[in-house]
């Protein structure tokens, strides 16, 4: 059940731009009437990529709040106008909401994704929370992240959950008393008069932890493949049978292949 929306939370409204109907044919009442006379306080434009009419599609989304309950900064028509001026050979270009807002608006989300950390990580609640709000403050401190992708959030969090418990496992030395010898006996002998000890009984590697392990060498090797590759470029070489893979992307691909060995990849994995 979708709850009802707040008075004081933002909401989106999307357009589609096209050379008929567009920022830089928009007067000011024009645009007032559009957003219904209140405040935007974001925005996003997207390249669709798909051509209709011969044309490329683009959508605008703007964060429309009534500024009843809104008194900062917010986007006139001259900065969409601008904004909508450079998208000619760009993919998307996008302004934040502020993160108080974003907080309001999204307040439920985010209780959810605590509530699913708590049950993968076992942490408290008020940890889960913490962590996200890590995480919200590191991508509003990058201009490259729209925080409309939740999807992006939810990894974030995640990473540095996990980020987290590499630096805990790496501190837990043989001085410390929480760990002790895999040689130490833990019950009786067994038919050999042998003691049985934990390395007995350890010779399964947790599933738990060998997924973590692969995850961690996934993200060395994606931020490898980002020196010569974009984002949407691996997500095809990842995602994509070989033989679907544009063939220019393939050929590079096979290069950097033949530039990094196997060896150099697990040296910088295992020394990050």
């Amino acid at each position: 059940m979708i709850s009802e929306r707040k008075p004081y939370q933002y909401y989106i409204k999307q357009f589609v731009c096209n050379d008929e109907n567009n920022p830089a044919l928009w007067t000011d009442e024009v645009f007032s009437e559009l957003v219904d006379k209140n405040s935007v306080i974001g925005y996003l434009f997207r390249n669709k990529g798909n051509i209709a009419f011969g044309k490329n599609v683009i959508t605008l989304n703007l964060y429309i709040i009534n500024p009843q309950y809104y008194k900062g900064e917010i986007v006139d028509l001259t900065e969409l106008q601008v904004a909508w001026e450079a998208m000619s050979d760009r993919d998307k270009m996008f302004k934040n909401p502020p993160i108080e807002q974003w907080l309001d608006t999204k307040r439920e989300w985010c209780n959810k994704l605590a509530m699913n950390l708590v049950k993968k990580y076992g942490l408290e609640f008020d940890e889960a929370m913490s962590e996200i709000y890590l995480a919200l403050l590191k991508a509003y401190d990058k201009s490259t992240v729209y925080v409309g992708n939740l999807a992006y959030i939810e990894n974030a969090v995640n990473n540095n959950i996990r980020s987290n418990y590499r630096k805990d496992k790496k501190k837990l030395f043989l001085d410390n008393p929480r760990v002790i010898s895999g040689e130490i006996a833990i019950s009786r002998e067994d038919e050999d008069d042998r003691p049985i000890t934990l390395f007995d009984i350890l010779s399964i590697e947790d599933e738990y932890y060998a997924s973590k392990d692969f995850e961690e060498l996934e993200e060395t090797i994606d931020k490898m493949l980002l020196e010569e590759f974009s984002q949407r470029e691996i997500e095809q070489i990842k995602t994509l049978p070989a033989s679907f893979i544009p063939r220019a992307i393939y050929r590079r691909l096979i290069r950097w292949r033949q530039k990094h060995s196997i060896e150099e990849v697990m040296k910088i994995y295992e020394g990050r």
